[in-house]
């Protein structure tokens, strides 16, 4: 007779047979720290749970965010339960593959990982210096004012705020284009955030081609799969879908509970929702995702979202009206996606408030951890 010990690693086998021989081992390795982790917590079950924790976009705040939570997981005794971490935008860093680092790099302090560690729209400081310092033309003044104008377009929600940056944007392209040129002005009063969005790659597509002879030299890095494409449009994952549930999802992984903590700017069930919207259209199982209204701009710590032969989601929005007690608008202005950096004292409050979101749902996570088990 086989032990439990020996079953569920015979499961693993079986269900993960499609997965490469890497991720098989390391699945085989990490269910046996699963089970005696959810052992110490008076959970027995011959069914352990695959359970993947998510981390959401947000810059240096998801970044900040994310680590708070790994922390107080770890704190009680819940990390090592989770089978995969994913993350998105500013919740990753480090590249693992099966559980193995792929490229050892050089240590880095936090003042230079606060943006490289984010979205490559949030680093308004290294991204501009890196790129225009090596292709050193007598435009790249201009074109780094053009790249910082569109990135504080991308934050900012004031109409007479966005057109300051966007006369920028125009007096500037206006010195550099034919004065033949037509292009129509752009505008972003009363437009919708996808019409925002829409509106803004325009504008970048624009400047790009004003100043794409000073992107000519990096082509021989681009790879050839890229450059032999007649049409590839590359973008950062935050705007698609700001959380990685489609890495998550992967039928070979079976995954049966998510715990998604949810770092994203505005909508704070955005990404969830967005996840249940691809998973309808592409045949993925998931949980119906019903938010009361009143909940939108006053988010609670701790949603489930359940329905039989699909994974449970576990939502967590990040600032929410129990760690905040009731002033999310406050903490949301406190934190923007798009910053040079926040202090020690911020850092540190961060982390101690995303914390909150595990430490006040402990018994709330055992519990949905329990049922999975079922």
């Amino acid at each position: 007779m086989w032990s439990r010990h020996e079953q569920s690693q015979s499961d693993t086998v079986r269900v993960s047979k499609s997965l490469n021989e890497g991720e098989i081992k390391y699945v085989q390795d990490r269910m046996v720290s699963v089970e005696k982790c959810l052992k110490d917590h008076g959970i027995q079950s011959n069914n352990v749970p695959h359970i993947a924790v998510l981390g959401s976009g947000g810059g240096l705040r998801a970044m900040i965010g994310l680590l708070g939570c790994i922390d107080q997981l770890y704190e009680a005794n819940l990390l090592d339960s989770v089978l995969y971490l994913c993350g998105v935008s500013g919740s990753t860093w480090s590249q693992f593959e099966a559980g193995v680092l792929k490229q050892k790099t050089a240590e880095r302090d936090i003042l230079y990982l606060q943006g490289l560690c984010g979205s490559v729209l949030a680093d308004r400081k290294e991204i501009p210096h890196l790129i225009w310092q090596r292709i050193k033309i007598s435009m790249d003044d201009m074109a780094t004012k053009v790249v910082e104008s569109i990135l504080e377009l991308f934050d900012c929600e004031d109409d007479e705020e966005s057109a300051k940056h966007l006369q920028k944007i125009h007096e500037i392209m206006s010195v550099i284009k034919s004065e033949h040129d037509n292009t129509a002005r752009k505008s972003m009063v009363g437009k919708s955030k996808e019409e925002k969005y829409e509106c803004l790659a325009e504008i970048a597509l624009d400047a790009y081609r004003e100043f794409k002879g000073v992107f000519h030299t990096l082509s021989d890095e681009v790879p050839e799969e890229v450059l032999s494409d007649e049409r590839t449009h590359l973008e950062d994952a935050g705007p698609v879908m700001d959380s990685p549930y489609v890495a998550a999802l992967r039928p070979d992984r079976k995954v049966k509970l998510i715990l998604s903590f949810d770092f994203s700017v505005g909508d704070p069930f955005m990404t969830v929702i967005q996840a249940a919207k691809y998973c309808k259209d592409t045949g993925i199982p998931f949980p119906p995702v019903d938010i009361p209204e009143e909940d939108k701009d006053k988010p609670k710590d701790f949603y489930v979202f359940k329905r039989e032969n699909t994974p449970t989601v576990i939502h967590i929005p990040l600032f929410n009206m129990v760690n905040c007690k009731g002033d999310v608008a406050k903490w949301r202005q406190r934190y923007p996606t798009f910053t040079l950096g926040y202090n020690r004292e911020m850092m540190d409050e961060l982390i101690r408030v995303s914390g909150l979101n595990v430490a006040n749902n402990k018994n709330r996570i055992l519990q949905e951890i329990s049922d999975a088990c079922k």
